[in-house]
């Protein structure tokens, strides 16, 4: 079986992608300056580049 990655996450995705709930993804998006902004790809539709989920995590990691 072959698994599908996606290069772009729709919220409900990124958020069980990095371990978090929903509500708890959309909090560090708006309370954290260096989160990945979630951009619009449609009227009613929003997303996340994964390797930008990726850096934010790197960028997170405690030695």
């Amino acid at each position: 079986m072959t698994t599908i990655n996606p290069p772009v996450l729709r919220p409900s995705q990124a958020a069980a992608y990095i371990g978090l709930s929903l509500p708890s993804f959309w909090r560090i998006a708006k309370a954290d300056p260096s989160f990945p902004r979630p951009f619009k790809v449609g009227p009613n539709s929003t997303a996340v580049m994964r390797r930008d989920l990726d850096a934010w995590l790197e960028s997170k990691r405690v030695a």
